[in-house]
């Protein structure tokens, strides 16, 4: 986040193309035994119960996002889950070199890093990057369908 401002825009996309790349090199790591599909089933009826029971988000916004996630879910059934970092945001993105030749130097803080579908790291890249930083979603996009990333 404190870098990010004083970057070239061929800094900045180089780092997103690097971004996208890890990523995809992150999520072809597959967990045999696990299926994104059923894991993010699992996953909506516990964020679901939780909405319903904290009230903070009305009941007819719940069903229709349950719905929209439902879906996914179901095209995703028997497809191995996948390993995800599950916290990405600009501070756990490091940067490093001198100005002008500043890369990706790497991904930090695993804490959350989990088995599950791909989708819900682009569900954060979506919030906590592409929002404050929109010149990133074709670099990264770009990048992590070059490096075998799923089109899905």
């Amino acid at each position: 986040s404190d870098v990010y401002s004083g970057l070239s825009v061929s800094e900045r996309e180089r780092i997103g193309v690097q971004l996208g790349e890890s990523l995809a090199r992150m999520h072809a790591v597959e967990i045999s035994d696990r299926h994104q599909g059923e894991l993010t089933l699992a996953e909506l009826q516990r964020r679901v119960q939780r909405a319903k029971e904290t009230r903070l988000i009305p009941d007819e916004q719940v069903e229709l996002a349950a719905a929209l996630v439902e879906g996914v879910a179901r095209m995703r059934m028997g497809e191995p889950a996948r390993v995800i970092h599950g916290d990405i945001y600009p501070d756990n993105i490091i940067i490093a070199g001198p100005p002008g030749e500043r890369e990706l130097a790497g991904l930090i803080d695993f804490d959350h890093v989990d088995h599950a579908d791909p989708v819900r790291d682009f569900v954060k890249l979506r919030w906590w990057v592409f929002e404050p930083l929109p010149d990133l979603v074709d670099p990264v996009l770009s990048g992590y369908l070059r490096a075998g990333g799923d089109s899905d």
